[in-house]
């Protein structure tokens, strides 16, 4: 199942890599998220679900509660299906200091850290795009998760 397939009021949960990934590691990761999905399920209720990677980055797995809710055990069974991901091909997908933001047509990752003095050297602006990955909902993934570093949670560290 694709995330276009899923209502726009399904849950998802954004987890964003350390690095670009490869576009073979991106068709692994859908694949065994493929099989993760079939075989997903919440108090033995099958899950309406889909996980797919987006820019070379970002992993989006989401359910639609409206068939069946997500339960922490299920929750937790997606972060442990996230971290094997990640041990397996060397990529951390839990660093919530490190941040995107498109730079023209470039993606960027980036140390929160760093953010003040690119804002400051003029290699950013406060207009720049960041993800929030802070999004819950599909619809909010498609509507709100690309915003201005000045709307973003980041906006207190520039």
């Amino acid at each position: 199942m694709k995330l276009s397939e899923l209502n726009p009021s399904s849950r998802v949960w954004i987890y964003q890599s350390d690095r670009l990934l490869t576009d073979t590691e991106v068709k692994g990761i859908e694949e065994q998220g493929m099989v993760f999905v079939e075989n997903w399920s919440a108090h033995g209720s099958a899950l309406e679900a889909a996980v797919e990677v987006k820019l070379n980055c970002f992993i989006v797995v989401s359910v639609d509660e409206n068939v069946a809710n997500a339960t922490g055990c299920s929750i937790d069974k997606s972060v442990h299906f996230v971290k094997d991901l990640g041990h397996a091909i060397g990529v951390d997908f839990f660093n919530r200091l490190n941040v995107a933001v498109e730079n023209g047509d470039n993606l960027q990752l980036l140390n929160l850290n760093t953010l003040k003095s690119l804002v400051e050297d003029g290699v950013l602006t406060p207009e720049s795009t960041m993800f929030n990955n802070t999004v819950t909902t599909l619809w909010e993934l498609n509507e709100k998760w690309r915003i201005s570093l000045a709307d973003s949670w980041a906006a207190n560290y520039i």
